[in-house]
């Protein structure tokens, strides 16, 4: 039982690591609500405005958004 968990913890904290190591540009968050975004993210940050129907895009790693519209 002992090497089973051992073999857990190691594997979660090589996870962790892993995790921790991630580069914002590596995966997209997507962010939702209603209007258009005005708020901070990483670049690469893609947001869904429920009210308008837009995607857009944070292109700065700041609050500047470009909008792809009716996708």
């Amino acid at each position: 039982m002992a090497d089973i968990n051992t073999d857990i913890m190691r594997t979660l904290q090589n996870i962790l690591e892993r995790l921790q190591n991630l580069e914002h540009h590596e995966f997209a968050f997507m962010h939702t609500g209603d209007g258009v975004p005005v708020h901070t993210a990483a670049q690469s940050t893609l947001y869904w405005d429920y009210d308008g129907e837009d995607l857009y895009i944070n292109t700065d790693g700041d609050n500047t958004w470009n909008a792809f519209q009716n996708v």
